[in-house]
């Protein structure tokens, strides 16, 4: 696959060459991946927020710097025992600064919120809870760094940075409570709808799959989860429609707060090109000091 080269209005290359399928895909659609919310965001029906920040390690592209990458802002409110609803405010920012020969470069951008509800009475031993929500376009097409930036900073949420693009998805959660151990695997299906100035319109119907797993020591907890994403509507080998990410993550439960540190890794070698480690760091805050 040829690699593609991102350029700002000015004409001053700001990304390397990529070959990777997803980011080939942002720009030219079809195929992309997409998703709703993060296997991460906790399905407990309490109220909580959450805030992440993720930034991704760039191959061949210094200068990028450290503060650039995807942050979010998520919250949970139940309306009643088995509703919860949930709200996602994504947003990126990417900074170059100035060289010998070039100057100093910087853009931000509103992500595509996400709405939806959460379906299910999650604090059983065993429990199956569905999701549904939809994206809303948000997403500047001007901002080219930063959204694509955020795009590589968080590959679980591909599409709550893609320029005029929605979504509707749905999904489902098997969440197993084993004392102090938990196991969640999830399966859901993306529409997504795009109509992008020079690109064409089109929908698309996209999988998402993924299997999470923690462990609470005390205080600590410490997780683990394997996502998957693929096209369906695409023609070729199922590895050039999918991509596959593994997450490590360490938190601290500190009263209604509970920070964490994660790291995040691509399977697949093109998208290792590209970014081959993210760093992520967030907090989740649960009022009234519950624990989450």
């Amino acid at each position: 696959m040829k690699g593609i080269r991102r350029e700002g209005s000015k004409g001053r290359a700001l990304l390397p060459s990529f070959s990777l399928f997803s980011l080939l895909s942002l720009l030219s659609l079809p195929p992309a991946v997409a998703r709703a919310q993060s296997i991460w965001v906790p399905i407990d029906h309490q109220m909580h927020a959450r805030v992440e920040w993720w930034h991704p390690h760039l191959a061949g592209a210094s200068g990028i710097t450290a503060l650039s990458g995807a942050r979010y802002f998520s919250a949970t409110f139940p309306v009643g025992e088995r509703v919860a609803f949930a709200f996602e405010l994504p947003f990126a920012r990417a900074r170059m600064p100035a060289t010998v020969t070039t100057p100093a470069y910087a853009d931000a951008s509103m992500g595509n919120w996400y709405v939806g509800l959460q379906v299910g009475d999650a604090l059983e031993p065993t429990a199956v809870v569905g999701e549904i929500g939809a994206r809303l376009s948000a997403t500047s097409d001007d901002a080219f760094l930063s959204t694509t930036v955020g795009m590589i900073g968080d590959p679980e949420r591909f599409e709550a940075f893609l320029p005029s693009a929605a979504s509707l998805s749905a999904a489902a959660n098997i969440i197993a409570h084993r004392g102090s151990t938990m196991a969640r695997l999830r399966f859901g299906m993306t529409a997504l709808a795009y109509s992008g100035s020079g690109t064409g319109d089109g929908s698309h119907m996209l999988i998402d799959y993924g299997l999470m797993a923690s462990r609470d020591i005390d205080r600590l907890r410490i997780a683990g989860a394997v996502i998957g994403r693929a096209a369906t509507l695409n023609e070729g080998p199922f590895g050039d429609r999918a991509s596959h990410v593994a997450t490590g993550t360490a938190s601290l439960s500190l009263g209604a707060f509970r920070p964490s540190v994660s790291l995040r890794l691509p399977f697949e070698q093109s998208m290792r090109r590209i970014s081959p480690w993210t760093l992520g760091v967030g907090v989740d805050i649960t009022p009234r000091g519950k624990r989450c």
